[in-house]
């Protein structure tokens, strides 16, 4: 496979410049057999040296420059053009692409449940060239013009709105779409298909003295629209372009707004400009919960602020990802808590979004937020939670030591500047230092160029800063925070008394006297790992739902976590008295803390698991009878993910079986519940396919009766074979088969070296991110036994010693990954074993 590199994109970005493109896309035989489709892309550009590479994945068919057939050179991912003539020319590739099913790339689904067809593209960050020629690099811009032919019956959208539609013989159209401003290939989209579409109602208003009226459409499979709740994200658009155009004073530049819920996507959403793609799994069958809503009006924003931040200005290279990515994350949940009724967005980022950086940020394979992107591949490595998570709350440290209206007044200056066009980091840190006349350059030097998270420590009545031990000698950083006082009232835990700190870089310790526990950052400003006052746990880890601010909430749990995670306090004292406060949390910050005392049941051995998890799936039974809908929709996934881990009693599944026949859970919940009775051998494959049959044969039903399915005892060798071997497979249908290879195994050795005899081939056969799918998925995690010294296990042994340096980088990434966490989890099974033996 030939990888861009950015060496090479920097070269054709001083070459060439490229004015125009023209696709004509032919998704007639899309409904039939066919699994390619005719496209031709015409470039309107110059080149400065007579050889140019266009990026093509798909069969060309022919090469044409201003009429004039040309000769070329390949590759599987280019073709290469030589003594192209001076000026202005037009160039004209023919190809056929095929149809993916992996979510990248054109997609196309059948729905099995009424044989409907829905095509879409996702191309980020280097796809657009498996659906189109074209010159895939996110800093060469174009005005696109798309014409679409489809079956007449179907609706079809691109970037910009419909000009006209054209007769295309007696059952076929050709849409003509405008063209879009400047906009980089892996911005562009397409969708076509049976949709279902919903006419909002435009926004209307003014910004920087412009009058404007966006359109505004929802659109999904037609088997989903009952279930699309389109009041709420309506709602939602309105407060968001409201919320962004004030803030940023550069009116929406994309004309209309559509926003589309597709199936088998890879991931949550993408902002194509003017045209948002959604993961379908955001529409909630049965109708959505509070925090269900609140979860997608987060990815709205995410997606709108995209619309300036990364759209409008693009990142040159993608050096630049993270920059666009936490900026989004930072200004979507601003928007979420300061535009809508999400309040609580910030404390739900912390305990979420946060809590998964501060995972990933300790793992060997962290890196600086400013990482070094040598091409593609390195790039679809770093979608993780340094890029998303971890920088933007870094930029909310930035916000709070520039200033907020410092921040704001640069992000104008940065969109006026750089307007349809690409920048570079460099370009905002000049915008704020002309914003606020500080210097940020060392700033920067301490929070971007540096891994791992800072430690925050309190101890007696100081706090002070330490290195971590994934980066020691370069996580010391200046911090601006709060700290308040916890008190007890007659009503239970109180704050008072907040102060604002600055830490310097330096590591000397800050008084904190008082006599009372002090919450450390607990505003959330800054992002560091915060040790708590031993004290703050004695007085509120039986009254942590009832402090008053959910900010503050928030930042106890995730420190509470990180505790149990890195054995400063007990493990199971947190599971038996945690899970009681997380079940009295806010509906909003509910989901995230029952996950974060779920996760912690990954550092319970197995021999001790039952007299661990008996008495919290019993207690959490019990607390769910009668409860109503959000509890249940909180509480059902986390229960069966205990009992599947364990060895439940008949009873207890009795329970479970009685609990998946309540009316108020929806299909989502009970496919739950069928799992857990397939995996615990309480259910066979005749009892689930009877429930597809009769309750939910949707295209999600399948998926779910497939994830049953694979999680039958017994089955583990043919769903892993199967997951090595059939490359034909959906991701979703890959997403499926890994869900039955992560329960636990009484066979640690036999899965690692059956994961080191398949990996390879596995890996060899598949698309980079089809690859780093299965090779997260299949890894065998949930290792046991032993005597919890990860040195001496043989699994453990076996992966680690199956890493070589002549391996993809991609894949040692994620074998590190996972090794990482079986020596985290052994060790924390160790500490566990032994406090139980003291305390038996």
């Amino acid at each position: 496979m030939s990888v861009l590199t950015r060496t090479q994109a920097a070269h054709r970005s001083e070459s060439v410049t490229l004015t125009a493109m023209e696709v004509d896309v032919d998704l007639t035989g899309a409904t039939g057999e066919e699994t390619s489709y005719p496209v031709t892309s015409t470039f309107t550009l110059s080149v400065d040296g007579g050889d140019l590479m266009i990026d093509i994945a798909g069969e060309v068919v022919s090469v044409e420059i201003d009429g004039t057939t040309w000769p070329y050179e390949r590759d599987e991912h280019h073709i290469y053009l030589a003594d192209v003539p001076d000026g202005e020319i037009r160039i004209r590739v023919q190809a056929r692409c095929a149809y993916s099913t992996n979510g990248q790339g054109l997609h196309r689904y059948v729905d099995p449940e009424d044989g409907r067809v829905y095509c879409y593209t996702h191309f980020e960050p280097m796809d657009a060239h498996t659906a189109w020629p074209c010159l895939d690099q996110p800093d060469l811009k174009a005005s696109w013009t798309f014409h679409v032919h489809a079956p007449q019956h179907w609706i079809v959208r691109a970037n910009q709105p419909t000009e006209c539609t054209r007769r295309l013989g007696e059952t076929a159209l050709t849409w003509d779409f405008a063209p879009t401003p400047p906009l980089s290939a892996y911005l562009t989209c397409v969708i076509g298909g049976d949709y279902h579409e919903v006419r909002g109602t435009p926004w209307r208003g003014t910004c920087a003295g412009r009058d404007l009226e966006i359109e505004l459409t929802y659109l999904c499979r037609a088997a989903l629209a009952v279930d699309l709740d389109v009041d709420d994200i309506e709602r939602v658009t309105h407060q968001g372009l409201s919320f962004f155009m004030e803030r940023y004073r550069f009116a929406y530049p994309w004309g209309k707004y559509d926003q589309v819920f597709v199936p088998e996507y890879n991931i949550g959403a993408m902002e194509n400009p003017g045209l948002v793609t959604f993961n379908e799994h955001y529409i909630r069958r049965g109708g959505p919960t509070r925090a269900s809503r609140q979860a997608l009006a987060g990815t709205v924003l995410h997606e709108m602020c995209h619309m300036w931040f990364g759209d409008l200005v693009t990142p040159r290279w993608w050096d630049d990802l993270w920059l666009k990515e936490s900026f989004a994350d930072h200004e979507g949940t601003e928007a979420l808590t300061h535009a809508t009724e999400y309040a609580t967005g910030w404390s739900e980022f912390t305990l979420r979004r946060e809590g998964w950086a501060h995972v990933e940020d300790q793992l060997p394979t962290t890196h600086p937020i400013l990482a070094t992107i040598d091409d593609v591949e390195a790039a679809k490595q770093n979608f993780d939670g340094i890029t998303y998570a971890k920088g933007a709350c870094v930029l909310r440290q930035l916000v709070t030591w520039v200033g907020h209206d410092h921040f704001v007044e640069a992000t104008r200056r940065y969109f006026a500047d750089h307007a349809f066009s690409s920048a570079t980091f460099s370009d905002l840190i000049e915008a704020l230092a002309c914003a606020s006349g500080r210097n940020v350059t060392s700033w920067v030097e301490a929070w971007l160029a540096t891994s791992g998270p800072s430690i925050l420590e309190v101890e007696g009545d100081t706090l002070s800063q330490r290195a971590n031990d994934v980066d020691p000698e370069a996580t010391l950083r200046p911090h601006r925070l709060a700290v308040v006082s916890l008190s007890r009232a007659e009503d239970g835990p109180a704050l008072s008394e907040r102060r604002d700190i600055e830490l310097d870089p330096v590591p000397a310790p800050t008084s904190l006297s008082g006599t009372e526990p002090i919450v450390v950052n607990a505003t959330g400003a800054t992002y560091a790992i915060t040790r708590q006052d031993p004290r703050v746990w004695e007085a509120c880890l039986d009254d942590l739902a009832r402090i008053p601010d959910p900010q503050a909430r928030a930042v106890l749990w995730l420190s509470l976590f990180d505790a149990a995670r890195d054995g400063k306090i007990g493990i199971v004292d947190v599971l038996r008295r945690g899970w009681i406060q997380a079940d009295r949390e806010d509906p909003a910050l509910r989901p995230s803390a029952i996950a974060g005392v779920g996760d912690l049941m990954a550092f319970i051995p197995r021999s001790l698991h039952d007299a661990v998890a008996r008495p919290l799936s019993g207690a959490i039974l019990d607390a769910l009878e009668g409860a109503d809908r959000t509890r249940l929709d909180a509480w059902v996934p986390h229960l069966c993910r205990i009992l599947m881990h364990g060895c439940p009693t008949p009873g207890e599944l009795d329970r479970l079986e009685a609990l998946g026949t309540s009316p108020l859970l929806s299909l989502d919940q009970r496919w739950f519940i069928v799992r857990a009775c397939a995996a615990t051998g309480r259910w066979d494959a005749a009892d689930i396919d009877a429930f597809y049959r009769d309750h939910d044969s949707s295209g999600r039903g399948r998926m779910r009766a497939l994830a049953a399915r694979s999680s039958l005892p017994g089955r583990e060798a043919e769903v892993r074979e199967r997951v090595w071997s059939d490359t034909s497979a959906s991701n979703e249908e890959i997403d499926a088969l890994l869900e039955g290879l992560w329960l636990p195994t009484r066979e640690p050795a036999r899965d690692a070296h059956r994961y080191c005899r398949d990996i390879l081939a596995a890996w060899q056969a598949r698309p980079l991110h089809m690859a780093m799918k299965v090779a997260y998925g299949a890894f065998p995690a949930a290792v046991d036994g032993g005597d919890g010294d990860a040195a001496t296990h043989p699994a453990v042994r076996e992966i680690a010693d199956f890493v070589t340096t002549d391996m993809p980088e991609a894949l040692r990434r994620v074998i590190s990954q996972g090794l990482d966490h079986q020596r985290r989890r052994l060790a924390r099974h160790r500490e566990v074993a032994a406090a139980s033996a003291l305390s038996a």
